[in-house]
């Protein structure tokens, strides 16, 4: 869960052990005054994991001290007939730790993804497209789209799309800017484009032109500052998962691993690939 709060590795390395360390502090406050908190304040203490194990450690300090130490027969019987806290509590609120915690990280990695990723609304999980994925093209206005295909057909130095072809990338008004000091950058510009199915794109211009920005933004590395995009019907801000079913990219540099052969590379690409990892499990055997 601490992960999801950073971006960089070695930082969360360092902060979880301290943060680590931090949550056992409320137990030596609690320990003392164990007789005097309620079940309540038990189990909200218990919310925090290392809490938790320190008062089963203690619970099954105080059953050794009984001379019965903890058995399943006495699991969920509390030490003294004043206590009202068991091992078996414990336990529970052990598991509850775990599956808060993963819905934490789940949602702070969804809404706030760090340098590279799509950050999803603050609601997300209260959108039906996000457990049942929107219908493909069912957000494309059709009078928008005549409209840029008509400013396209007007303009002097663009060519008229071909007839009787599919869009499978549909970019619409695409724009990135990046903070540089306390100046914004601009390194896509209001871009609109058709890239076509069967055919070959290829996107031509200088360095800092924003070609790799622009593909960055498609693959999901960036979220765009406005404008839409589609791939094979799927929104690029709300629809990653979908479209990374079908989608491989090839960056600048070689995406190698030094210890693995070509056949364990092609098996580990299958495996990223699922669709298509039977057929290449045959192919490479």
């Amino acid at each position: 869960m601490i992960s999801a709060f950073f971006s960089r590795a070695n930082v969360a390395a360092a902060a979880g052990g301290f943060i680590y360390f931090l949550s056992y502090l409320p137990y030596l406050f609690l320990w003392p005054r164990y007789d005097l908190l309620s079940h309540a304040q038990k189990v909200s203490a218990c919310l925090i994991s290392n809490v938790a194990m320190a008062m089963g450690a203690q619970l099954i300090g105080m059953f050794e001290g009984k001379g019965t130490g903890i058995q399943w027969s006495n699991l969920f019987d509390s030490v003294t007939v004043d206590d009202d806290f068991s091992m078996a509590q414990v336990l529970c609120l052990l598991l509850f730790d775990s599956v808060l915690y993963g819905l934490v990280a789940w949602y702070m990695e969804a809404v706030f993804p760090g340098e590279y990723g799509v950050p999803l609304p603050s609601y997300f999980f209260l959108l039906p497209s996000y457990w049942c994925s929107s219908p493909r093209m069912a957000m494309v206005n059709e009078k928008e789209e005549e409209e840029d295909a008509e400013k396209a057909m007007k303009g002097e130095f663009i060519e008229e799309e071909p007839a009787g072809v599919v869009s499978g990338i549909k970019i619409k008004h695409l724009t990135k800017e990046f903070k540089v000091g306390n100046k914004t950058r601009q390194a896509v510009r209001d871009l609109t484009l058709n890239m076509f199915e069967g055919q070959i794109t290829v996107v031509l211009g200088h360095n800092g032109a924003g070609k790799t920005t622009t593909l960055s933004m498609l693959t999901g590395l960036f979220p765009p500052s406005s404008g839409r995009a589609y791939i094979n019907g799927y929104d690029i801000c709300q629809d990653m998962a979908l479209i990374r079913r079908s989608l491989g990219l090839c960056p600048q540099h070689d995406v190698l691993f030094d210890n693995l052969t070509v056949r364990e590379h092609l098996l580990f690409y299958a495996q990223v690939f699922n669709n298509i990892a039977q057929q290449l499990l045959i192919t490479v055997k």
